[in-house]
């Protein structure tokens, strides 16, 4: 089983090769849940980004430039960003940081 961001969307995903992906409502917690049968899991046929909104993959890649080499939004302006965009660095910074422990055994 992977998580998004830890396999080679080079080579995505599809109906005769399907990935499996942790269950984003329950995180195999809830052996009622509805969202996957209980499972746990559930299986991804094709490259998943083509039902994510283009900004979200956007605000995932300014996150990564400011995580990985401390390049943050540029402040200011009429609508002033920098504060949603650091819950936003936050929140990707700890989901990678669970991601790569859950995936590699480490923290």
């Amino acid at each position: 089983m992977v998580r998004c961001g830890l396999f080679d969307m080079n080579d995505p995903p599809t109906p005769h090769e399907p990935m499996l992906a942790a269950c984003v409502t329950c995180d195999n917690r809830d052996s009622q849940c509805k969202t996957c049968g209980g499972r746990g899991t559930f299986r991804v046929e094709a490259d998943p980004r083509g039902s994510i909104p283009s900004v979200s993959f956007k605000v995932c890649q300014f996150a990564d430039m400011y995580i990985e080499h401390g390049i943050p939004l540029v402040p200011g302006g009429i609508m002033d960003q920098s504060n949603w965009f650091n819950a936003a660095a936050s929140f990707c910074a700890s989901d990678r940081e669970r991601n790569l422990a859950e995936h590699y055994g480490t923290a």
